[in-house]
């Protein structure tokens, strides 16, 4: 039996980080340590269930939590990647494998478990319209995915309103332009109704560095995005809209949560999912690959802050 390179190329960049993340090499999470791993197979909330599942995961006291969510996680983004990876075999190997290794992927992976499913099966949600396009199988599957979202964590619930929210707009209308006006009409309703439960959340360093620049860089690449491509894919306007209204959640909730800082995992990683529609208009096109590594290479430093200060021993 023949293995296509495509097959190959995903089969490499879902279990390299895969195994180095679930062997705990390069550190493990405080959760983890102190948490998941001490209490197998466990549900402490019902309402977040698939999410301790997959954090507790022990098969015959071996502890699989971490390699079951790191393995979702580049599974997910290999998938979405996939009629990329066919043109470009090693350049998407690599950028794959760097982009796990970067904060917020390698956060999610080792650490935040159960954001990191929910994290997971938004991307695949999203990818699963990338691939198969606007079709009653990619909604199918988007029934069969979106119960195990809303019961992964409260970031998966945020998720699952989202996208419903935005849904039916962004089915109707291409301009990347209702992906900033929707989130900007609802994020703030949401807030008013569940804004004790969402924006004051208080536990440990509410993460003054990642939000005092992330933000503005994420705007301003948010609609960067949007004035280059304004008749965007269903795909892209679901992800923008998503990413939109997480960081307004970021700026409503700003040092006054340590959810802020989470609440921006979703819109850096929608960076590194759409940053390689700019390869299509760049030139020189080795700039454009030059900068991409960069950019993968300055969130990989990143990382090193958040391990060797915040959430690792």
């Amino acid at each position: 039996m023949r293995i296509s390179k495509t097959t190959l190329t995903i089969i490499t960049a879902i279990f390299i980080p895969t195994l180095l993340l679930g062997s705990e090499k390069l550190g493990q999470g405080i959760d983890v340590a102190y948490a998941f791993s001490k209490i197998p197979n466990t549900i402490w909330r019902p309402m977040e269930s698939f999410g301790f599942i997959m954090a507790t995961l022990t098969i015959n006291k071996l502890y699989l939590g971490v390699y079951s969510c790191s393995f979702l996680l580049t599974t997910s983004i290999s998938y979405f990647f996939k009629q990329a990876i066919y043109k470009q075999y090693f350049l998407y190997l690599f950028y794959i494998i760097g982009i796990s290794f970067s904060w917020p992927l390698f956060l999610a992976a080792t650490n935040g478990l159960r954001q990191g499913v929910s994290i997971a099966l938004t991307i695949l949600i999203i990818a699963i319209f990338k691939n198969k396009g606007y079709s009653s199988r990619s909604f199918l599957y988007l029934l069969l995915i979106a119960p195990f979202l809303a019961l992964s964590h409260k970031y998966g619930q945020l998720s699952f309103l989202f996208l419903f929210l935005n849904f039916s707009c962004s089915k109707k209308f291409n301009s990347g332009f209702f992906t900033v006006l929707i989130p900007s009409l609802t994020v703030p309703i949401l807030i008013y109704f569940l804004g004790d439960q969402i924006t004051n959340y208080k536990s440990g360093n509410p993460g003054i560095e990642a939000q005092t620049f992330l933000i503005p860089i994420l705007i301003f690449y948010n609609f960067l995005f949007i004035f280059y491509f304004r008749k965007i894919d269903f795909h892209q306007r679901l992800s923008f809209a998503l990413s939109n209204s997480f960081i307004i959640l970021a700026i409503f909730s700003f040092q006054g949560s340590v959810l802020s800082e989470r609440f921006l995992w979703f819109p850096v990683i929608n960076l590194f999912l759409t940053l390689p529609e700019f390869y299509k208009i760049s030139n020189p096109k080795w700039l454009f690959s030059i900068l991409t590594i960069i950019t993968v290479f300055i969130y990989m430093c990143m990382s090193l802050y958040f391990v060797g200060f915040k959430y690792y021993e």
